[in-house]
């Protein structure tokens, strides 16, 4: 593969953050392409590195597409940066998209991202023709109505589900039944597992657009790790010497990942010649260092290449309270490498092979590492060949790009 064909990724990149971008001009002008020209609404599009990772793997699967990109960045001034047949346009927000939506402010702050962000899909119409949201509100709202002047397709996908989930944020808006209303004439409604559908059912969406489409990686970009490119991740991220890693890549908030429960079982469970590393960071950064600190966790901080980490380790853990794909699960067990995860019920009813779903209770995880760390080098790669095989087999990118495009050139049900 080119490596970056897009520019996607130097756009994902902390360094093309939003004080890199240029200012938006008044008018966008027409822009050409091979099949129709794609509008992408992302919500927090700097603060979500997953999400990144997972569309930037899908875009690339759509080489003859141009991307426009509508986002929100906390500040006043509306932003622009492109790179390759990659747009970004940043807007307005009083507040980042992980503040809860049921205060005042966050109601506010959501009305105004709505209103930029369709008059801005309808200013950039000449750049677009199909849209796909990242989320259902405010993305989906924004795609359906900058949308409907023309009557031009859209596909609105959720991504989490529970109490912090999509359909969650969507009851928690000003005024759900209309914001639903809108939502639903989307012409597709994706979920990437069951659990998502039934979800969305449930909150009165029409099951005749709901589709199911496993979310998917690039397993080319995310393969086994020789034993020179695990002696450079090593270093590259200052892991020194030769413990044996278990790693965990996520979002430092613990309202979702439960690196209390890994923390606390780490403590208890912890051998010679091992060591907890943790990459990422989040809102909770200064209350899971303190908790670090104490269990004798290495923090890594932010990586903005998710592989190194998963090529220095020898296993994974993966603790938390709500996931659909689970992104870092499925990047982990395509590296070929075993793990503990926590058991949810999309991973029970999924049954990922080579890692050990278990409760969120501190006995549990301290009893699952232990026994990763005391099996033999043999068994935890054997383990990690079948993580591997089943990563392939569910969530190749590439059926996830076929399936979507389909959607995105099909009318809705």
């Amino acid at each position: 593969m080119t490596p970056n064909p897009t520019g996607w990724r130097q756009l994902c990149s902390r360094s093309a953050g939003s004080a890199h971008l240029r200012p938006w001009p008044g008018a966008l002008g027409a822009m050409s392409s091979a099949a129709e020209p794609l509008l992408l609404v992302v919500g927090d599009w700097y603060g979500q590195g997953g999400l990144q990772r997972q569309l930037g793997d899908l875009v690339e699967q759509w080489p003859d597409r141009s991307v426009t990109v509508l986002t929100w960045r906390r500040g006043w001034r509306p932003r622009r940066r492109r790179a390759g047949r990659v747009t970004v346009f940043a807007l307005p927000a009083l507040q980042r998209w992980s503040v809860e939506l049921g205060s005042g402010r966050a109601r506010l702050n959501t009305g105004i991202a709505v209103v930029g962000g369709v008059l801005a899909a309808l200013i950039s119409r000449r750049r677009w023709r199909v849209a796909y949201a990242a989320g259902l509100h405010p993305e989906g709202t924004v795609a359906v109505i900058g949308a409907a002047p023309w009557r031009r397709r859209v596909v609105a996908c959720t991504w989490l589900t529970g109490p912090l989930g999509n359909v969650a944020r969507l009851q928690q808006a000003a005024t759900p039944s209309l914001v639903r209303r809108a939502v639903g004439r989307a012409h597709w409604l994706v979920a990437d597992t069951q659990e998502a559908a039934d979800e969305l059912i449930e909150a009165g969406f029409s099951p005749t657009r709901v589709r199911i489409v496993p979310g998917g990686i690039d397993l080319e970009r995310h393969k086994p790790a020789s034993t020179q490119e695990r002696a450079a991740a090593r270093r590259s991220l200052g892991l020194a010497g030769g413990a044996s890693i278990i790693a965990c890549c996520c979002r430092l908030d613990l309202r979702q990942k439960r690196l209390d429960v890994l923390f606390e079982a780490w403590a208890a469970a912890r051998r010679p010649g091992w060591q907890l590393v943790v990459a990422g960071d989040g809102p909770d950064q200064r209350l899971v260092e303190q908790l670090a600190d104490r269990a004798g966790v290495t923090l890594l901080g932010w990586v903005g290449d998710a592989r190194l980490v998963w090529r220095a380790a020898d296993a994974f853990a993966f603790p938390t309270a709500a996931e659909t794909t689970g992104l870092a699960l499925v990047e982990a067990m395509a590296t070929g490498l075993t793990g503990v995860v926590s058991a949810l019920p999309t991973f029970v009813q999924r049954k990922p092979d080579g890692v050990r779903l278990i409760s969120n209770k501190v006995s549990a995880w301290a009893q699952a590492l232990g026994s990763i760390m005391d099996a033999d080098q043999d068994v935890r790669r054997a383990e990690g060949a079948r993580a591997r095989l089943w990563a392939q087999g569910a969530h190749d990118v590439r059926s996830t790009a076929a399936a979507l495009a389909a959607l995105l050139d099909s009318e809705g049900g």
